[in-house]
């Protein structure tokens, strides 16, 4: 009998079953010592699209502070847009709830300071969905980063390319804190000490540079000739390419063009299995409150230098 089935089942509230809140209506009802108890969307075409996917006892609602004022919901899960994270993440904690928030974590640098009070007063455990950290192939390069095993590293190259436009908010916003989050994770490099490129038409290339030296080139746009999800690891010893798109060789060493065999599990069943584990224990989680106001404050940072230059 493994832990979580010597405790009470955590009980969920999902918000959100768009394209990404269906992956965690599936999960919710997969991991062990979990129990789905409601499901909220605005639209009620939404919610009957899902009945085949949840069974009857599962409370389907429009009402997201119903669900938020529910006694018996311990945890709570935003993949509403974006726009209105801070707002049902505030009113979450409010409540009394554990709260993991798809990314990006907020829409401004304003509303972070806010919510970073709120996490601070509700004493409840809080985590963004920086599912990048999470991901198997990104812990491999932290283990090389972590060895040596690319030297120096000067610069890391992230593009993400052709993805789904939201209406509430820009493509730098939606896509800089995946790669944001994962130069945390892999490097910490400091400080942002100078930022320059350019921004335009839902297209943005940024040069940032950290007060550990460490160089960073981002590019995003919602729009490619084809679906890009690639993270660059540049170092004197050793060169990295992960390719999140790809199917088999996610990952790329050079020199030798080598593909090693990394065991992995899918990214988003270990970031809710750590939200579970750091509730159990009362730890904060590795992408909690300091890590989301952290990437949120970069975003700020790069997108106003990017609108003076």
């Amino acid at each position: 009998m493994s832990w979580h089935t010597k405790m009470r089942p955590l009980r969920f509230g999902l918000l959100g079953v768009g394209y990404f809140g269906r992956n965690y209506l599936r999960l919710l009802q997969d991991i062990e010592g979990v129990e789905l108890a409601a499901v909220c969307s605005r639209s009620r075409e939404s919610l009957a699209g899902i009945s085949s996917m949840v069974p009857g006892s599962v409370i389907r609602t429009t009402d997201a502070s119903a669900v938020l004022k529910r006694h018996d919901i311990d945890c709570v899960v935003v993949a509403t847009p974006a726009s209105t994270h801070f707002a049902l993440a505030s009113e979450a904690l409010e409540m009394g709830k554990n709260v993991l928030v798809e990314k990006p974590m907020v829409t401004s640098l304003e509303e972070a300071r806010k919510l970073r009070a709120a996490v601070k007063k509700a004493g409840s455990t809080f985590m963004v969905g920086h599912q990048y950290v999470y991901n198997d192939y990104a812990r491999f390069l932290k283990g090389m980063v972590g060895k040596g095993s690319f030297g120096t590293v000067r610069h890391v190259l992230c593009e993400h390319l052709c993805f789904p436009v939201r209406n509430d908010i820009g493509s730098f916003w939606d896509a800089a804190s995946h790669h944001l989050s994962m130069i945390q994770f892999l490097f910490s490099p400091g400080k942002i000490v100078g930022v320059a490129g350019s921004s335009m038409n839902d297209f943005t290339a940024a040069s940032v540079r950290f007060s550990s030296g460490l160089a960073a080139t981002l590019v995003t746009t919602w729009f490619g000739a084809k679906k890009t999800r690639s993270f660059t690891i540049a170092g004197d010893k050793a060169l990295a390419v992960f390719d999140d798109v790809e199917e088999t060789a996610k990952i790329r060493l050079f020199p030798g063009n080598k593909a090693p065999v990394v065991a992995a599990k899918e990214p988003l069943r270990n970031e809710v299995g750590h939200f579970i584990g750091c509730i159990r224990s009362s730890k904060e989680p590795l992408t909690g409150i300091s890590n989301g106001f952290r990437v949120i404050e970069w975003i700020d940072r790069i997108e106003k230098s990017l609108r003076k230059s």
